[in-house]
């Protein structure tokens, strides 16, 4: 679903988020071929990524999951992901990205003004769909940022 005519405004896979805008902005529908990840890179012998940005909408997590093989084989080094409102249209929460990410051997963070605040768990208080931006590492990576870590979530 697109809201202007160049493609470069709000442009989102559900029809939920659709009908929701379409009061305020004029919208048309565009029929697009999806893949996952790990077809994606397969397909053009991509051996390794060193960062994944995501900004889907919402669809964050279909995006991951479309990418577990890649995880899987630590493929990945850097993912960054929004987080916020959009992913309460497609029901999914952040706990969703810390189960996923950290079996795999991902460490993840909130990217702040300074740095990285990581969370070495989810904590249901993280879960507020806040508009952020959300990264994770492999373990075995000495990140290039600032990393402060939260422990203790009282």
């Amino acid at each position: 679903y697109c809201f202007d005519s160049v493609g470069g405004g709000i442009n989102c896979l559900s029809g939920r988020r659709f009908r929701e805008l379409q009061p305020v902005l004029q919208g048309t529908e565009e029929l697009v071929r999806v893949t996952t990840l790990d077809d994606y890179i397969r397909s053009n012998g991509i051996l390794h990524v060193t960062l994944l940005k995501t900004d889907t909408e919402g669809h964050e997590m279909s995006v991951l999951e479309g990418a577990q093989s890649c995880l899987e084989r630590g493929a990945i080094d850097y993912i960054e992901f929004e987080y916020n409102s959009t992913w309460i249209h497609e029901r999914r929460f952040l706990a969703e990205a810390f189960e996923l990410l950290l079996p795999y051997g991902y460490r993840i963070g909130k990217l702040r003004p300074r740095g990285v605040e990581e969370f070495t768990r989810f904590d249901y208080r993280l879960e507020w769909f806040e508009q952020c931006n959300y990264v994770a590492w492999r373990k075995k990576i000495s990140p290039k940022f600032h990393v402060d870590t939260t422990t203790s979530y009282l």
